[in-house]
């Protein structure tokens, strides 16, 4: 109930790629008009392997905004309110994963009022699809123990965000080498592979089909240039922890301050609070190296930020 109420929070639609996603850069979510022609050329057209955008190839991010947005033309016809549904709908999920994480409302109501979370939720773009799957992965270590769920959810995480999918893997592997009493060698390893099995098909089948495009865009530009090379900046004069402590003040407060102010209650060797230090702190360190700067980097901390608010607020 809480999830399908939270759909509601964005009927009041600001048009595509008007407002401002960054209000501290004055920065507006450009990127949006983008996702949203490649979903809707993908709807019209059903070429479903390949992105198009302005009738020429799109290959710098994996299809999965475009596929749900799509999915979701398909199914509703075209209106912002079809492409934005994928996004509310894993918002929704992630503030109820949260909820049965927990079983505090208090930890969904948090992270739902936080103000970045609720912008990126009403938006056509990668982040709620990534912070659904990250979430689920987590969620499913930590309630199951299931390699199997967590390789499709880091799988389904990477065609959402290439290498910010990589995150869960990562996470994963650490919480074992933290908890090797209490977790099996093999399980990091068997949910890789699940993960590799769930997203390379795509990705060889572009280096096949269209080996140069791909090259140039998603590898040359996406990864090389973007991530591993000095892109240039949206905002100038900010250093990466004035960008995002400014950030971070202005739309992300309170779950901050709730998860710092609870941090010192969780006692230190409980696996949750094992997983949930590991999250966080390779999703920090993850933002922190990444050369560019962007303000939705931010938004697969929130809901275990608000994981561990929830324990002050009772």
């Amino acid at each position: 109930m809480f999830a399908a109420a939270f759909l509601f929070l964005g009927w009041a639609d600001q048009p595509l790629g008007l407002g401002w996603l960054d209000p501290v850069g004055k920065i507006a979510p450009q990127d949006e008009n983008v996702y949203s022609h490649a979903a809707l050329h993908m709807a019209e057209h059903g070429d479903w392997s390949t992105p198009y955008f302005m009738g020429r190839f799109f290959l710098y991010k994996p299809p999965m905004v475009y596929w749900t947005a799509a999915a979701s033309v398909k199914l509703l016809g075209p209106s912002h309110f079809a492409l934005r549904l994928p996004s509310r709908l894993a918002a929704a999920g992630v503030c109820l994963l949260v909820f049965l994480w927990t079983g505090r409302y208090a930890a969904a109501l948090l992270l739902a009022a936080t103000p970045l979370f609720a912008e990126i939720a009403n938006r056509t773009l990668t982040d709620a699809l990534l912070c659904f799957f990250l979430v689920l992965a987590f969620w499913l270590l930590h309630r199951r123990q299931s390699w199997l769920g967590f390789g499709i959810a880091a799988g389904l995480a990477i065609l959402t965000k290439s290498t910010a999918g990589l995150v869960p893997l990562m996470v994963y592997f650490a919480y074992w080498a933290l908890t090797r009493k209490r977790t099996l060698w093999w399980k990091p390893w068997a949910a890789s592979l699940v993960a590799a099995a769930v997203a390379a098909p795509w990705f060889l089948y572009q280096f096949t089909v269209h080996q140069r495009w791909f090259w140039a865009e998603f590898v040359q530009v996406e990864l090389l240039a973007y991530g591993a090379g000095a892109p240039p900046q949206q905002t100038a004069g900010e250093t990466v922890f004035t960008f995002y402590g400014a950030r971070i003040a202005a739309t992300a407060l309170a779950v901050v301050l709730g998860a710092v102010l609870a941090a010192w209650k969780w006692p230190p060797r409980d696996s949750q609070t094992i997983l949930l230090g590991v999250w966080i702190a390779l999703m920090v360190a993850a933002i922190l190296s990444y050369q560019y700067r962007n303000i939705p980097y931010l938004v697969p901390l929130l809901p275990a930020l608000a994981i561990v608010a929830a324990r002050w607020a009772t």
